[in-house]
């Protein structure tokens, strides 16, 4: 990682503390249908005849109801032209936040980075 994407990443996460009112967190299915399939004009058939995977699949993804795996997340990039590593990268901070989430509210914490140490929010608030 370079030194720009650790700053943006910083900052990413400084003003996610201070907005700490939680925006929705965005599953890779969304992204799928209003970045890739809208913008194509391609609905739900089309794109599981392009990527070969079921459309019953296609939806639950796209309903949240399912993740995206890396068998569907490389069959995806074939069809979208995109690194499986980005659908592999999206789920995994969606799952990330959604742990963070659940962790928060079992706890009754509202701080979901809580199990950064002192050190770790002071050097977030420095920058």
């Amino acid at each position: 990682m370079c030194c720009t994407d650790h700053f943006f990443s910083c900052l990413y996460i400084e003003l996610k503390m201070e907005k700490q009112k939680y925006l929705p967190n965005i599953h890779p299915g969304e992204i799928l249908k209003e970045e890739f399939m809208d913008p194509l004009n391609m609905d739900l058939y089309e794109a599981s005849r392009r990527s070969g995977i079921p459309a019953g699949t296609l939806a639950d993804i796209i309903y949240k109801r399912k993740p995206i795996t890396c068998a569907i997340a490389k069959k995806l990039s074939r069809a979208f032209g995109v690194s499986p590593a980005f659908w592999i990268g999206l789920q995994a901070d969606f799952d990330e936040e959604e742990t963070r989430r659940q962790q928060a509210a079992e706890t009754g914490c509202k701080d979901p980075f809580s199990n950064q140490t002192r050190s770790q929010r002071d050097r977030f608030k420095q920058r």
